[in-house]
């Protein structure tokens, strides 16, 4: 599925006045940078260089970081996009975990997410706002990424774990909603959204909460407790199911719950 989005990627960008050429999976012959090879590489006609990383699964904290300092050494802005099921729910107020909070950061602020819908691929953002709670903070989905340019943006942390210069890419025009109005709009109509943002994923969704017998919307305690209360009914070890029906139940339900942990944003 990632690969759809690449090439969907590539074609946008492709478009674009700016960009002389974008390669998916590029050869290290087209890069000066090996150790954190991007999944895309963006040329624009001015000579400039831009790396592309996208991730389908949860990064760690410090790969990002590296990733993003590797690049920034080399004069090369980069870019993150995520795979939307790794979001939480629009209007989920939690604690970021670290790797999260490193992309919204870099990022001004917003965090790139691709969705595969029925139609074609699609670009969306995020953005979390803090609650004035301690450590806590809102999720909130801005309108879809219409990608008519691309900029390179230089930015300063005075503190760690960020504290530095870096070198990064971001699309559009950088406003998460356009007017108070249109955001208004917005989340309204976001409340009604499963994670996911997309008819398969919902779907998937869907089904991981029936396999563990809780409606959308419990929250974390009561699913992890699902969780643990059906894996020892269908763990091979004591389940009475002949070991291999009894396997792929177990798998089917760790799976389900992992899931849910990724598009909650629970760890």
């Amino acid at each position: 599925m990632t690969a759809v989005f690449k090439h969907w990627l590539k074609d946008q960008l492709i478009a674009l006045k700016q960009v002389r050429n974008c390669y998916i999976d590029p050869p290290d012959r087209n890069i000066t940078f090996v150790r954190w090879h991007p999944d895309m590489l963006v040329r624009t006609w001015t000579g400039k260089a831009a790396a592309i990383h996208i991730f389908n699964e949860q990064p760690k904290s410090r790969k990002i970081r590296d990733i993003a300092r590797f690049h920034t050494e080399n004069g090369t802005p980069c870019l993150f996009i995520v795979d939307i099921n790794l979001l939480p729910n629009h209007g989920t107020r939690l604690q970021l975990p670290q790797w999260l909070q490193f992309i919204h950061d870099l990022t001004s602020g917003r965090v790139y997410a691709y969705a595969l819908t029925e139609e074609t691929p699609q670009l969306y953002q995020m953005h979390f706002t803090a609650t004035g709670r301690h450590g806590e903070y809102s999720a909130a989905f801005g309108e879809k990424v219409e990608i008519g340019d691309i900029r390179f943006n230089r930015l300063w942390f005075k503190d760690r774990p960020l504290k530095g210069e870096w070198l990064i890419m971001l699309f559009g025009d950088g406003h998460l909603w356009k007017e108070p109005q249109q955001r208004a709009e917005f989340t309204e109509e976001a409340k009604h959204w499963q994670p996911g943002y997309t008819p398969q994923a919902n779907g998937a969704l869907a089904k991981s909460y029936t396999l563990l017998g809780i409606e959308p919307g419990t929250p974390h305690a009561e699913v992890k407790a699902a969780y643990r209360r059906l894996a020892l009914k269908f763990h091979p070890d004591t389940s009475k199911l002949p070991p291999e029906e009894a396997e792929a139940r177990f798998r089917e339900l760790t799976e389900a719950y992992e899931a849910l942990c990724r598009a909650n944003g629970w760890t």
